[in-house]
């Protein structure tokens, strides 16, 4: 955060509840001196600019990466500009907001959830309560909230930011490749069914119409075709390529997916093409892939 306006952090708080909340240490040292330059104290300034050197110690207590060390910096501040130690430890702000020793540590449920909370006024109701832990707004709980059982796993065993990022970064390049792998199978085909049964489903026909004769013609639009029903009889249907129908069969018209009677008209008519020129000419948009390159 570059400051502390209210209304900002209320609508992290409320927008990313698992969010860390930090404050920015250059906004807090010039709020620091603010308050000094109001009660007349010494700001922090560096040493050589007549400073006691206490702006230096600011930031070694910031950058700290134990709490042993911290605590030493924090007794210089308070040596070197008693008022804004003060300042800065009545200020409410956690250490976990701007120390980095602090930010380096495992979060339990009830430090995340709080954070925004001792930011915002008193009065502010409005705290999440779910579990985090310290992973700029990495959930703990992220395996009962992902879809991907596997992205899921493997990512509720990551306790730190780099660990996090980079088993995303895999399960992101394999999704990548799987994306490539089909956009290169659409580049080959042009257009694919999108349903494998469906799929499945046109080869079975593609083969049962084999079984199928064209006794009348008219034209090249209305074609009478015949073959055996399930049952054993003789089965006739009249196919249509202008109105897209086979009647009594229906299929074609109602589902805007060929059956083995509109597929033999087609190869009747186009013998010397293969499945792929079928299915594009036979199947509903609705039924096809398409990719532009």
């Amino acid at each position: 955060m570059t400051g502390r306006s209210t209304a900002i952090l209320k609508g992290v708080q409320q927008a990313l509840p698992h969010a860390d909340v930090l404050v920015c240490c250059t906004r807090l040292i010039a709020g620091i001196n603010h308050f000094c330059s109001r009660n007349r104290g010494q700001c922090l300034y560096p040493k050589g600019s007549g400073g006691s050197g206490a702006l230096e110690i600011f930031w070694q207590a910031q950058q700290a990466h134990t709490h042993v060390e911290f605590d030493m910096r924090m007794n210089q501040l308070q040596k070197a500009n008693p008022l804004a130690f003060d300042h800065l430890k009545s200020s409410g702000i956690a250490d976990a907001q701007w120390a980095t020793y602090a930010q380096l540590l495992p979060k339990t449920s009830t430090d995340v959830s709080t954070q925004g909370a001792q930011l915002l006024p008193k009065t502010s109701t409005d705290v999440s309560t779910q579990g985090c832990v310290r992973t700029y707004g990495i959930k703990s709980n992220i395996q009962a909230e992902t879809g991907d059982k596997k992205l899921s796993s493997s990512l509720a065993t990551k306790r730190n930011p780099l660990e996090f990022f980079e088993s995303l970064g895999d399960f992101w390049m394999e999704c990548l490749g799987k994306a490539l792998s089909r956009k290169i199978l659409l580049q080959e085909q042009d257009k694919f069914i999108v349903s494998d049964q469906v799929r499945k489903e046109f080869f079975q026909d593609w083969e049962a119409c084999k079984l199928v004769s064209i006794t009348n013609a008219v034209g090249n639009d209305l074609f009478t075709v015949e073959g055996r029903s399930p049952t054993g009889g003789v089965e006739v249907n009249s196919v249509s390529l202008s109105q897209r129908s086979c009647f009594p069969c229906g299929q074609w018209q109602t589902t805007g997916r060929p059956c083995k009677h509109v597929i033999a008209v087609w190869l009747h008519l186009n013998p010397q093409q293969g499945s792929r020129q079928a299915i594009e000419s036979l199947f509903d948009a609705c039924w096809l892939n398409s990719i532009s390159c």
